[in-house]
């Protein structure tokens, strides 16, 4: 290492080739000097190989150059002119740049352009990097003979801009080219000390990308160096990797995972790092260039490409050797199988058919699965979108004669899995003489042809997707044009041709050829007269229709599909990016992720992992290059992405919460008292949570499918009015079906308004029914009336109808849990519509109906939504349906039916619409629904899994209730995803009821908030003092009341997923805990009870409540908490022997105040009690007759103290643990 020895270096530069030798006089020599036989520049005619002999260390190349001079790098070593490298020996031309302090070697011709140098694979270079596996060291070979350098400038004196040597000497990386260069600042000047004792001087650093996810920070710009340098030193303690070092290459890894991250190649005496990427190494598309083909045909491999006609002008392009982002994103696969040679002989001798689905998201044509039918002869692929299994048979039958009618040919042989849908058409194969071969069971890879192409079609359509950022509903486009473009793609398995030439026997015409997802304009037909309406539609272009000459386009403005053969297209330009427009072709920073999902579309608008090294490159990959061998293993790997990386990025939001994610944490109208803590967290990114909602709930402990489920309905969100649902076609569909539905069914009449009567108003309500799969079963409209504005006596009598209590639901699900009962749930469709309506009864016309007069209103017929009578209309009609049936009603829950017959027990339990089915005979519970699907219009939603907007999971463990996707609407809705959590829900010692602050501006709001979270604690028993203290002023609440609000939103945020876990052990013993706070209420100076029941371990109901007279003791009070908690546990105890559960044993009751336990013992005390109640001593009996006893539990063991008054969170956390409460979605 040198440095200056005049000027103490602060930064030392060091290339191993620099020459300090007169080279000038060679190149002052012979670079005027042209052979007057050959032509060539760099030498005489006397000194011309072509008449002399080429000397012995020319080697093995060419002898018969057109193109190049010899000096030009006609040998695979730099040699010759400068005396740097190879053999020594007189210099001709100009085959070397040595300038002074330091250059890199150049190897050009006459005219300027530097030779093309491949490198041969030898076997020493490959023993002498024995960590490197296979796949990456033809990686390695394909990389550096790709990295062809190009340039059309003269020799200036300095080093190839976008060569950086890879120096071991070097204390800095430098660079003397400032273009290669991005975030470049000014620094105070810095002395470089070169190798033949002069300085430089560097004024500039920046940043550097080589390519990869490999950047260096603080390269030295000076303008006074002649070629770039890496210091070692410095890229090793960023890469925290290895470098390795042999008389050819120089290979950077990865120290831990051995990713190959660069390579040097040696020249000139110095190791040249190939694969720089300055800025201004890309370039732009042309219409007629390789890249652009490359999109319009699927994201195909280059090799395909070379498939295509000449005629096309697919030219070469930045991307045809480079990685192409896209592809990595949608076909990072596992290494192929095993090639397989079988095929059949003649097109349609043998056909591959498969289904794909169901989907967790519906098309925008409704369907949910898509047959794939392939022909083993020609790899054509046919794909057929389909609502349901059961159309497979009947698109069988029509593709079979589409067949014999277009082909004139007969399919013989049918090869498909063990699905019902093809099971079925057994009869129908032997009637027409069809072999039909099917998979052995759990054997996919005997079927492996379709499974491949079931893969490259989603290869394919993700890649569509992912170029035009589509919403997820319009994968069934995607998947159509993937196949469409499939058929008509040159194939190496077809030597070349495509599926559609080898099927039809003429090339396919790619003028027709799109870039899918672009910005298009179709021409508007002109309906009316307007001279100077607009005579275009602003489109995307959605594929090619089958049967039509033209492009299936999509208005932007109508969202609204339609065919036109008028269209101009802006190939370059996609509607539904967001954002800056980014080159497709360009390599982003990129990092790896976890794997956490297995769904084929799942987050589709994520970023990709970076390929390890034991997988594919980043080369394009066509998927019909290999076939899969019937005894070859079809598996896909789909892996769960991260974001594009950012600089200075520290942290990555979970996928499934991406709709959760807010960077503002201030709700509005919040008032100037709030603390800090609801400001947005300081930080030098803005871009970065401080408190991300990923850090506090996760699903990794589900199984693949419920995570699924749970990421399907955390994707979708419901309308919140009208107005809204109307911009968007799902919901328009919804309405104008549900309209539909109401006046076939005779719901009301158009009619005037009779004198004398009102007629009330009505609204739209939204909610999406979901499949226990978790695919979204519909988006249901449903119209209801303002009942509010009825008049009792007037226009409705009788109103009261039962639903379930989530108290039976509850014990329900544990009786379940610990039996292994199934338990599913059904819907009916428009329920209320099934019962009559007796009174006369108005309403205005619905929003968005049309009718020619205004004035009109509906005289309804039937029991609609909303109106007060309504529900016992419907409860009356479906009591009669199920005691038909021979259900039994329960007294102790009048929405609970119980059917017996022998050992056979189903139980119903009844929410307006919503049924529960569950019983010991899954075959008695299918017969059952069959007839309930005769009796009303029901959906099916299998197995439960969202109930009433609780989420329920099912183990070996147990189940487990939570609603977490409610709790995060919540914390949503008031803007703190962004916030910092509580650890309680309430601080201690709080006097909300004293204050005599200013009134909050928005009751309102406060109003729905705290009615949000007293449903919450359907599974949050922790919350119900909380809520309890909340809802007292609803009325006019104050400032001090919305920040206590806020922070129950805020103690949600640490803990959305949490819920009860209904264990699966065979304890049904019931024990409850109680307690009171004396004098609770400063206002009223009345006490507050708290009770828990258990079922074994499992909560099953609590409470808080205050209680309705004063007491003057806390044994009063306990006492009083302890009468009220018997009423429960006594009714508990009659609702758990409908379900077939005996309880003999006496009922336990936890109690931490001893007076209030001899009170109940024994009539002792009599001063003290003879005013309380009668009702109160009816515990007395309880124990008497054996059926209760009570227990004496110490203060800190008392579960019921949770439900009386605001903990520390020590005290807090222990008690919430020692009710059952979990957190599965806690992050592990």
């Amino acid at each position: 290492m040198t440095r200056s020895k005049d000027v103490p270096a602060e930064v030392v530069g060091f290339s191993a080739n620099a020459y300090k030798g007169n080279s000038s006089q060679y190149q002052q020599r012979e670079k005027d000097v042209t052979c007057t036989h050959c032509g060539k520049y760099g030498h005489a005619q006397a000194d011309c190989f072509q008449l002399k002999g080429y000397p012995e260390w020319w080697g093995e190349r060419g002898r018969d150059f057109t193109e190049r001079g010899r000096g030009g790098g006609t040998r695979g070593r730099f040699g010759r002119g400068g005396g740097v490298a190879g053999r020594s020996g007189r210099g001709r031309g100009t085959s070397t740049s040595v300038v002074g302090r330091g250059y890199a070697a150049q190897v050009q011709n006459q005219e300027g352009v530097q030779a093309n140098l491949v490198r041969q694979e030898k076997d020493y270079d490959r023993a002498s990097l024995p960590q490197l596996s296979d796949e990456q060291w033809t990686s390695l070979l394909s990389f550096l003979s790709s990295k062809k350098q190009e340039t059309n400038e003269k020799l200036n004196g300095k080093a190839e801009s976008g060569e950086f040597i890879i120096d071991t000497g070097a204390s800095h990386h430098m660079t003397w080219d400032i273009d290669l260069l991005s975030n470049v600042t000014n620094i105070p000047a810095c002395p470089i000390g070169l190798p033949d004792g002069d300085t430089a001087v560097a004024t500039k650093q920046g940043d550097l990308c080589l390519g990869g996810d490999l950047w260096l920070r603080g390269v030295l710009y000076s303008k006074d160096l002649t070629c770039s340098l890496i210091s070692v030193a410095k890229v090793l303690k960023v890469i925290k990797g290895s470098i390795t070092f042999t008389d050819e290459l120089c290979v950077l890894q990865d120290r831990t995972s051995k990713m190959l991250i660069g390579a040097g190649e040696e020249r000139g005496g110095v190791y040249v790092f190939r694969g720089v990427m300055g800025a201004r190494v890309n370039k732009a598309l042309s219409p007629g260039s390789c890249d652009l083909w490359h999109r319009r045909l699927g994201h195909p491999s280059s090799r395909v490409l070379s498939y295509l006609p000449s005629s096309l002008d697919v030219g070469k392009s930045v991307e045809s050797k480079s990685t192409c982002e896209i592809c990595l994103r949608a076909k990072q696969t596992r290494d192929s199988f095993h090639e397989s040679s079988n095929k059949a002989i003649g097109v349609f001798d043998l056909i591959h058919c498969d289904v794909w689905g169901a989907y967790r998201t519906l098309s925008s044509s409704g369907a949910a699965y898509f047959l794939t039918i392939v022909d083993d002869h020609s790899r054509a692929v046919w794909v057929y979108l389909l609502q349901e299994k059961k159309e497979v048979a009947e698109t069988l039958k029509n593709f079979f004669k589409m067949v014999e009618r277009q082909f004139n040919k007969k399919v013989r042989v049918v090869r498909s899995d063990n699905g019902g849908e093809f099971m079925s058409m057994k009869s129908y194969f032997t009637m027409e003489g069809i072999l039909h071969q099917t998979s052995c069971v759990y054997t996919p890879q005997q079927n492996g042809r379709v499974e491949r192409k079931h893969r490259h079609i989603l290869n394919v359509a993700r890649s569509l997707m992912f170029q035009a950022s589509f919403p997820i509903r319009f994968w069934g486009e995607c998947v159509l044009t993937a196949c469409h473009l499939i058929n008509r793609t040159p194939s190496p398995l077809l030597d070349g041709k495509s599926p559609f030439e080898i099927l039809h026997g003429v090339a396919p015409n790619y003028s027709t050829l799109k870039v899918f997802g672009s910005l298009c304009y179709a021409r508007k037909v002109q309906r009316d007269t307007d001279k100077f309406g607009e005579r275009s539609r602003r489109c995307v272009f959605m594929g090619y229709p089958f049967g039509q000459k033209g492009w299936r386009v999509w208005d932007i403005e109508k969202e609204e599909f339609f065919v036109s053969r008028d269209v101009v297209f802006e190939e370059k330009e996609f509607p539904f990016v967001s954002g800056p427009k980014q080159s497709v072709v360009s390599i982003p920073m990129i990092q790896q992720r976890e794997v956490v999902d297995d769904n084929d579309f799942l987050e589709l608008r994520e970023e990709l992992n970076v390929t390890t090294s034991n997988e594919r490159g980043s080369e394009n990959v066509n998927e019909e290059e290999a076939v899969v061998e019937e005894e070859a293993v079809v598996e896909d790997q789909v892996i769960e992405t991260a974001p594009l990386r950012r600089s200075n990025r520290e942290r990555t939001q979970s996928s499934r919460l991406d709709g959760f994610v807010l960077y503002t944490t201030q709700c509005r109208n919040d008032p100037d008292s709030l603390s800090s803590h609801l400001s947005p967290p300081a930080s030098s990114n803005s871009g970065m949570v401080q408190y991300p909602i990923s850090n506090y709930v996760n699903c990794d402990r589900f199984s693949p499918s419920h995570r699924a489920f749970l990421a399907a309905i955390t994707a979708e969100s419901e309308p919140s009015s009208f107005r809204e649902a109307m911009k968007d076609k799902r919901w328009r569909k919804a309405v104008s079906g549900e309209v539909t539905a109401l006046e076939d069914s005779g719901t009301w009449d158009i009619t005037d308004l009779p004198p004398g009567k009102k007629a009330i108003g009505c609204h739209w309500i939204f909610t999406i029914k979901y499949l226990s799969t978790g695919i979204v079963e519909r988006y249901k409209a449903r119209l209801v009336a303002s009942g509010n504005r009825q008049e009792e006596g007037v226009d409705y009598d009788e109103t009261f109808a039962p639903v379930v209590k989530m108290t039976t639901v509850r014990m329900f699900l544990k009786v379940s849990a610990v039996k292994g009962w199934e338990v599913h749930q059904m819907d009916v469709h428009n329920a209320f519509l099934h019962g009559d309506l007796l009174e006369e009864v108005y309403m205005k016309l619905p929003p968005g109906f049309e009718c020619s007069d205004k004035s009109k209103v509906c005289k309804l017929k039937k029991s609609l939504y909303g109106l007060r009578q309504a529900p016992r209309c419907w409860f009356s009609k479906l009591t009669t349906a199920l005691k038909g049936y021979g259900f039994i009603q329960n007294v102790s829950d009048y929405s609970l039916f119980t059917l017996t017959r022998g050992t056979m027990r189903l139980y119903v339990l009844i929410y307006v619409d919503d049924l529960l089915i569950g019983g010991n005979d899954p075959e008695a519970i299918i017969k059952f629904k069959g007839y309930l699907s005769q009796c009303f219009k029901m959906k099916d939603l299998g197995l439960v899994k969202y109930f009433l907007g609780i989420e329920v999971s099912r183990s070996p463990e147990g189940i487990y209730l939570s609603q977490r996707k409610y709790a995060m609407d919540i914390v949503k809705e008031c803007g703190l995803l962004g916030c910092q959590p509580v650890t309680t829900p309430m601080v201690q010692n709080h006097n909300l009821a004293k204050d005599e602050g200013d009134y909050y501006n928005d009751p309102l709001r406060y109003r729905r908030l705290v009615g949000r979270l007293v449903y919450l604690t359907h599974t949050r028993p922790e919350l119900s003092y909380a809520v309890h203290m909340l809802a007292q002023f609803m009325k006019n609440p104050r400032i001090k009341h919305w920040e206590a609000a806020v922070r129950v939103v805020r103690y949600l945020k640490g803990s959305p997923g949490q819920g009860i876990m209904l264990s699966s052990n065979n304890d049904l013993q019931i024990k409850a805990y109680c307690d009171s706070d004396y004098n609770a209420c400063p206002m009223t100076r009345r006490s507050l009870t708290g009770f828990m029941v258990l079922l074994g371990d499992s909560p099953i109901a609590w409470k808080t409540k205050k209680q309705d007279t004063v007491s003057f003791s806390s044994a009063e009070a306990e006492y009083r908490a302890m009468g009220f908690t018997t009423r429960e546990i006594k009714w508990n105890r009659e609702l758990l022997a409908c379900f077939g559960i005996s309880h003999p044993q006496a009922m336990h009751l936890f109690c931490d105040n001893k007076a209030a336990l001899h009170i109940a013992a024994n009539p002792v005390f009599h001063e003290r009690t003879k005013h309380i109640e009668r009702d109160c001593h009816f515990i007395r009996d309880e124990i008497i007759k054996g059926s209760l006893a009570t227990s004496h539990v110490r203060t800190n063991e008392q579960l019921a103290d949770i439900f009386t008054k605001a903990l520390g969170f020590p005290q807090f956390s222990y008690l919430r643990r020692k009710l059952g409460i979990r957190d599965l979605h806690a992050p592990t």
